[in-house]
């Protein structure tokens, strides 16, 4: 199963488009989140209960306090990678789409702003579920379909070992294509002791090596780290990449 290009929005939802939020409110506090819940608009934002059933710790936390989770996803969660029970990625969306983000830069609220009221419609559907259940059922699907193999490389030798049952992301979007469209396959290379990542290859359809990446700060029990993309023919940055549990959680372009 492909991920869906649209969302699965209820009527209630839809009606909200047009009645925009406060978009000059930079900060998220109690009265914005406590709109957001109000006029349904946190519907399209997050899965309250099912980011409470995800998360132990914040149900040991704030009990039946609602306002208290959807403020943590807003201002914490979605930093730390909790994609259970989420929606809608404000910071993913942003980075994902130019013009969001040179307009709002990192004014949250005005980046869920623009996604009710006119992402929606536009059907901008990155840092979204996608259709699916939550945005972590869409990664875990997106990672099935991946076509992507794991190496182990020994530099005193200059050789590479493939590892057996790796799965490794997807190329992240943004990236070059190959001339008949798409990506072909993602190559991760590792240290000879397997335990850190230390190179990320892209390749296109065509099966030509478009970009590469030098990864730093891995973290191999938390799946951490932050990497730097370079474009083959050039040979300058692209973008720094950081990854947090796995899960991208910001990208910014060079």
């Amino acid at each position: 199963m492909s991920l869906k290009k649209t969302l699965a929005v209820s009527t209630a939802a839809l009606a909200l488009i047009g009645s925009a939020l406060p978009a000059s409110a930079a900060e998220i506090n109690a009265d914005y989140v406590s709109t957001l819940l109000k006029n349904g608009t946190a519907d399209l934002i997050l899965n309250v209960d099912a980011y409470r059933s995800a998360y132990s710790d914040l149900d040991a936390a704030f009990g039946d306090d609602t306002n208290a989770y959807l403020m943590h996803y807003l201002t914490t969660g979605m930093y730390e990678g909790r994609t259970e029970g989420a929606l809608f990625n404000p910071l993913a969306y942003a980075d994902a789409y130019v013009d969001i983000k040179e307009t709002f830069g990192d004014d949250i609220s005005a980046v869920v702003n623009h996604y009710v009221t006119t992402g929606i419609t536009e059907e901008r559907t990155a840092g979204t579920a996608g259709g699916y259940a939550d945005i972590a059922e869409a990664e875990r699907e997106a990672a099935q379909n991946t076509n992507s193999t794991a190496y182990s490389y020994n530099a005193a030798a200059n050789s590479s070992t493939a590892l057996s049952g790796s799965t490794n992301s997807t190329a992240s979007s943004g990236s070059s294509t190959g001339s008949n469209g798409g990506w072909g396959h993602t190559t991760s290379i590792f240290t000879n002791d397997e335990t850190t990542l230390q190179r990320v290859e892209y390749y296109n359809t065509d099966n030509q090596m478009v970009e590469y990446s030098v990864v730093a700060n891995y973290d191999g029990s938390t799946k951490s780290y932050t990497e730097y993309i370079y474009s083959c023919s050039t040979c300058t940055l692209l973008r720094t990449n950081t990854y947090v549990n796995g899960v991208l959680v910001s990208s910014v372009s060079n």
